[in-house]
């Protein structure tokens, strides 16, 4: 019968899907009991192969204090924080760090600056008390030349006057006449400056006119440019003697040139520019007025300083001359000048 049973395929289908409640008929014991009218009676589903047990792992299921079913309890560890936070935690740090070093390094050359413009301040009143002393002087000395030509005028009249002493007088009055012209000269110098020019480092040109280096600061060379090839940038810029000031402190108009040491045109590298006047080049002549004050600018002649060459490579080469300022053809002062012709900027 069972195998009648195995034989029926709708009996399979049955015992696949409904399981042990398929087989028919059971007994009040709920036990299958065969019975001739019903194929599917007396069939018991089983397996046909017995299981193997693990007697160890039996053994486990049974045993109350299984070391791997007790759970662990969590370690005490030191307080900690992630890698990756610390990391970032760490370059951070290092990011102010770097501020902080930068700010102090800044704080540091802005106290050195203020330091610098204390003293700079300092020289500066110092000078400007100089000076108030020195127009003190000057104005009591204006008025006491005043009062001294106001007496001399009156004695002037009273001796035209006393006709019978006019021949004394007038021998006094010619000395008094050129004491006063004096003091009249020397007042006028004064007045422009010319004393405290020459004490402040300007050359006397003549006896009224004088020229000071506004930008010194070359060395030996009152005048030192420097340049490099052309197509590294050609004039850079005057090291010294850019500018220079011309004073005439005298009532004549007085004319200057800047030519060569032997006379035949300054040196090519540069040309002087002269306020309300054209720029002057090959040793031409400007005039400075009685009273007056010149500023003249040197500017590069840049076809003359291109055509210079350096020497080898990252060398440079100097060239050297002689420059004279001159009134008429005796009074002159003669200044070194030097242009440095490099290959590299950061050579010069």
């Amino acid at each position: 019968m069972a195998k009648r049973g195995l034989k029926n395929e709708k009996y399979i289908k049955n015992l696949t899907t409904e399981g042990s409640t398929a087989l028919k008929p059971k007994n009040d014991f709920g036990v299958n009991v065969f019975d001739k009218k019903e194929d599917t009676s007396g069939l018991i589903a089983g397996k046909l192969i017995r299981p193997r047990y693990n007697q160890e792992e039996l053994l486990k299921s049974v045993d109350t204090e299984i070391d791997e079913l007790i759970p662990r309890t969590k370690p005490d560890l030191p307080a900690t924080v992630l890698r990756e936070t610390y990391n970032d935690a760490l370059a951070d740090i290092n990011d102010l760090t770097s501020q902080v070093e930068s700010l102090e390094s800044l704080n540091n050359t802005l106290l050195s600056n203020i330091e610098a413009l204390n003293s700079t301040t300092e020289s500066l009143l110092r000078q400007i008390d100089g000076l108030t002393i020195s127009k003190v002087a000057t104005d009591e000395q204006l008025n006491t030349t005043q009062q001294s030509f106001s007496t001399s005028q009156s004695d002037l009249q009273v001796a035209i006057q006393n006709s019978t002493q006019e021949a004394i007088q007038r021998v006094s009055l010619t000395a008094r006449n050129q004491s006063l012209s004096q003091e009249v000269d020397l007042l006028r110098e004064q007045l422009f400056g010319r004393t405290a020019q020459i004490a402040a480092g300007a050359d006397s040109l003549s006896e009224t006119v004088t020229i000071n280096n506004l930008n010194k600061g070359g060395g030996d060379y009152e005048i030192y440019a420097t340049a490099v090839r052309k197509s590294k940038g050609g004039f850079q810029q005057f090291k010294s003697g850019e500018k220079f000031e011309i004073v005439n402190s005298g009532t004549e108009d007085e004319t200057v040139r800047f030519v060569k040491k032997d006379g035949s045109g300054y040196h090519g590298w540069f040309s002087i520019n002269v306020p309300n006047s054209t720029q002057i080049t090959g040793g031409k002549q400007f005039t400075v007025t009685a009273g007056s004050t010149v500023i003249v600018t040197l500017k590069p002649n840049e076809s003359s300083i291109n055509g210079k060459r350096p020497t080898g490579w990252g060398k440079t080469r100097n060239y050297d001359a002689k420059v004279v300022v001159k009134i008429g053809e005796n009074d002159e002062i003669q200044y070194n000048t030097r242009l440095r012709k490099a290959r590299k900027p950061s050579k010069l």
